[in-house]
């Protein structure tokens, strides 16, 4: 399962949707969680634009729940310029 910002930002700033995404992620395969790191680096400037020094949560969170963060390759980054072609979706999003 490829997680999004907005799932580890409703984490750490404990959202409504919170226990929704918790769930959700139990019920993945912990082998099989993976998070972009252009995703981590949107989570974490996302928190420091509300209240700096937050985003150093990411980090713990993400190893809390078992995600392994994926590098950045060619491949990566022609499927996120596809995805942008065919979806309407933001920078951040095409890599997830």
């Amino acid at each position: 399962m490829i997680i999004d910002a907005s799932v580890i930002i409703a984490i750490a700033q404990r959202q409504s949707k919170l226990q929704w995404a918790l769930d959700a992620l139990g019920k993945a395969s912990q082998a099989f969680l993976r998070m972009s790191r252009v995703n981590i680096a949107k989570s974490k400037m996302s928190l420091q634009r509300d209240n700096p020094g937050a985003q150093d949560a990411i980090d713990p969170i993400l190893a809390e729940l078992g995600i392994i963060p994926l590098e950045i390759d060619r491949n990566i980054v022609h499927l996120a310029v596809v995805a942008r072609g065919r979806f309407p979706l933001n920078f951040g999003n095409c890599f997830a």
